[in-house]
C-alpha cells in the first residue's frame, strides 16, 4: 500500500538535489517516516549523529533503524551511498567527508522526517570543487555571514575555498589595514574550525603585485605604490621599491 506524508505534493520522480547524484533510483512510491527510528551507535555515525537526530528525530521508539557504515570498493574517498527501505535506512561512505555529503543530500531529499524508498550512489566528477570569495568586496560579509556562507558551501559539497581576506584579516603590526569588518583572532579561529568541520580546505589569497588598493589608500604605505593611480582599483606596488615585496612577505607569513 502506498504511504506518503499528506503534505507532499511535488513531482515524486523529480530529483531535487544540487549537485545531482550520479545514480538515484526510487524503488517504490512508499515514503518512510524516520521519526521513531533508532540510530545505530557506530563509529561511522559519530560525525553525523547530532545532525541526523535534528533532521529526523530518531526517537528510537519504533522498530526501524538507521545504520551508518563503510562503503566497500568506493570509487572515490568522497563517495557515499544511501539506501532507504521500510524498516531500515543505510548510509555508507569511504570517509568522514563522504558521510557528511550523504547527510547533505538527505537534507534536500527529505520531506520533514519522511524519505521515499530509494537506492542512491554518488561520487564527485571532479576532485577539486572550489569557490572564490573576496570578503572585502562590494558585499562585505560580517562574521555571522561568513559562517552561513561556509554552511552553504558544504550544502553544495564544495571542498576548497579560495579566500581573499584583504582588510578583513587582523594583520599584526599593520593596524592601518584593519577595516570595520576585520575579524578578531577568535573569530578567525572559529571560521577555520567551521571549515575543518565541514571538510572545506582554505587557500588564502593575497594580492600582489596589483590589486593592492586596500593597502595603498593608507598614507603609511603610499611610498610603496606606483605613482599615477587615480583610484584604489588601479593601485599596484612599485616594482622598483623593495619595500613592497617585504610587506608582501610579512603579510603572507601571517596568512
Amino acid at each position: 500500500m502506498e504511504k506518503r506524508p499528506g503534505f507532499l505534493t511535488f513531482n515524486d520522480n523529480a530529483v531535487h538535489v544540487i549537485p545531482e547524484p550520479a545514480h538515484l533510483r526510487y524503488t517504490s512510491s512508499v515514503y518512510v517516516d524516520l521519526a521513531d527510528y533508532a540510530l545505530a551507535d557506530t563509529p561511522d555515525a559519530e560525525p553525523v549523529a547530532a545532525e541526523l537526530r535534528r533532521l529526523f528525530g530518531l526517537s528510537g521508539k519504533g522498530p526501524g533503524r538507521v545504520l551508518c557504515g563503510e562503503l566497500a570498493d568506493a570509487p572515490s574517498p568522497e563517495a557515499y551511498s544511501i539506501s532507504v527501505r521500510s524498516g531500515e535506512v543505510r548510509l555508507a561512505s569511504a570517509s568522514r567527508r563522504g558521510m557528511l555529503y550523504a547527510v547533505e543530500t538527505l537534507k534536500q531529499l527529505r520531506a520533514g522526517t519522511w524519505l521515499r524508498e530509494m537506492e542512491l550512489e554518488d561520487a564527485p566528477a571532479m576532485a577539486i570543487r572550489g569557490f572564490h570569495t573576496n570578503l572585502a568586496s562590494i558585499r562585505q560579509l560580517d562574521f555571522s555571514g561568513v559562517l552561513r556562507l561556509i554552511d552553504e558551501m558544504a550544502k553544495f559539497k564544495i571542498n576548497l575555498w579560495l579566500l581573499e581576506y584583504n582588510q578583513c584579516f587582523p594583520f599584526a603590526g599593520h593596524p592601518a589595514m584593519h577595516g570595520a569588518q576585520t575579524f578578531t583572532p577568535e573569530e578567525l579561529a572559529a571560521i577555520e574550525a567551521r571549515c575543518k568541520d565541514r571538510e572545506i580546505e582554505i587557500i588564502p589569497l593575497l594580492q600582489s603585485f596589483g590589486h593592492v588598493g586596500h593597502i595603498g589608500i593608507h598614507p603609511e604605505y603610499k611610498d610603496l605604490i606606483e605613482p599615477g593611480a587615480k583610484v584604489a582599483g588601479d593601485m599596484q606596488f612599485c616594482p622598483l621599491n623593495p619595500g613592497g615585496f617585504e610587506l608582501f612577505k610579512d603579510l603572507a607569513k601571517q596568512l
